[in-house]
């Protein structure tokens, strides 16, 4: 079972894009690292996952959602 789904997932401040499109499949159970350089999205993917940003664009899907 998908205990996170996210898909088209698109963020911006102001002009700057921070995530563009991005897509994300999680299992429940199982654990994820996010990785890369300074000013990737991570935090900002992270940010609305948990609810503290919202999204522009694309699907956040939980457990349950159909």
């Amino acid at each position: 079972m998908k205990a996170v789904r996210i898909e088209g997932l698109t963020k911006r401040f102001g002009d700057v894009v921070a995530l563009d499109n991005i897509n994300l499949e999680i299992e429940e159970g199982e654990i994820y690292g996010f990785l890369g350089p300074n000013g990737a999205g991570k935090s900002t993917a992270i940010n609305i996952v948990c609810g503290l940003y919202f999204r522009r664009d694309g699907k956040k899907l939980y457990i349950g959602d159909t």
